[in-house]
């Protein structure tokens, strides 16, 4: 198997769209890459040109050093599972899973031989004669999926693959990708809306908006260390808080940052002074934002707010606090109401400056 490597992956439209634009990544061998975005950043646009379904304006698709953007979509070895996969409704599951391959030259009998395999391991044994019209959603995008692995493909492009399924099935089919990507070995792209899901089954994230990648890297890194506001409050079950307010009172202590959260305090590197009246952009994860202790010298980052409503999650309740212009902030878990006052650490925040100046707040900027 041979890496996939996209460079400067370019569409322009009619009108003056260009979506996706200049991305660029690589998927090794055995890894799944997840591929995560608002609806139109250009996720789904991304797969159909890697197939070969659309044609790029500019840039390069790659096995290796192997080039395949110009070859038809049946000439590029590539099994895509979109989100609705059809399957041929006058075959039974035990034909559907073997079409592929005789459709490839291989022989009926070790078509079906093989398609009795792949049945087996997916749990499709007893629904080998039915036809897809008998099948549960769950079942049917089963054998879609089997019908993609089933030939071994040297890129495997999953387009919210999941999406209808209820939770149980859900992960039970998560467990089955997982097991049988790793079986095959080659490289794999995951489209989900479901950030459970990428953070689950992908080594990377590719965050993209507005036709852009944003941020690519391995998940603890693009979850714990966002590389912009965007990327901070959209990634992540729950994502980053996002605090704006303007530099008022810089010195030696710190900073003072006025804004919907009030004044809040936080340590100073030396290459942040003189940024009186710069508007800056602090990330907080909910996770880190607790109730103060009584002790206002105790902590340097305080923020005071109304609990607006408690949120209750599957296992736990979270106060959401409401800010002086009317934004939320969730915080951790716990019990709060009324007017409360809430610390966080400044080490585990992430700080944005304009232009890009992107660190977290930790020991080297006290």
């Amino acid at each position: 198997m041979e890496p996939l490597i996209v460079r400067s992956l370019t569409k322009r439209r009619p009108g003056g769209l260009v979506c996706p634009q200049d991305v660029s990544f690589e998927v090794m061998p055995g890894s799944l890459l997840a591929l995560i975005g608002p609806s139109g950043s250009g996720k789904t646009t991304t797969l159909r040109l890697i197939a070969g379904l659309e044609r790029p304006t500019a840039g390069s698709i790659r096995f290796g050093a192997t080039p395949i953007d110009r070859l038809d979509p049946s000439a590029r070895d590539i099994a895509l599972v979109p989100q609705d996969a059809p399957l041929y409704p006058h075959l039974d599951v035990r034909r559907n899973l073997a079409f592929p391959l005789e459709a490839r030259g291989v022989r009926r009998a070790d078509a079906l031989r093989r398609a009795d395999d792949a049945a087996e391991r997916l749990g499709l044994a007893a629904l080998r004669h039915r036809l897809p019209a008998t099948l549960s959603g769950g079942e049917r995008q089963r054998v879609a999926l089997g019908r993609a692995l089933v030939r071994r493909p040297r890129l495997l492009l999953l387009d919210e693959p999941f999406a209808h399924l209820d939770p149980a099935p859900r992960l039970s089919m998560r467990a089955e990708l997982r097991r049988l990507h790793a079986d095959i070995g080659c490289p794999a792209i995951l489209v989900t809306h479901d950030h459970d899901e990428a953070t689950a089954l992908a080594a990377a994230l590719a965050v993209m908006r507005d036709g852009m990648l944003r941020q690519t890297g391995p998940v603890d890194e693009v979850l714990h260390r966002p590389a912009e506001p965007f990327v901070a409050s959209f990634v992540g079950v729950p994502p980053f808080n996002i605090i704006r307010g303007q530099v008022v009172e810089p010195s030696a202590a710190g900073l003072a940052l006025s804004g919907a959260a009030g004044s809040i305090h936080l340590p100073l590197a030396d290459r942040h002074r003189g940024r009186l009246g710069h508007t800056l952009t602090v990330a907080i994860h909910p996770d880190d934002i607790v109730p103060a202790s009584g002790d206002p010298a105790a902590s340097v980052a305080r923020i005071s707010a109304d609990v607006a409503y408690i949120e209750r999650q599957s296992r736990s309740e979270r106060p959401v606090l409401r800010l002086a212009d009317g934004s939320l902030l969730l915080a951790a878990p716990g019990r709060a109401s009324g007017r409360v006052t809430m610390t966080f650490s400044p080490a585990r925040a992430r700080l944005f400056v304009e232009p890009p100046d992107v660190r977290s707040l930790g020991a080297a900027d006290a």
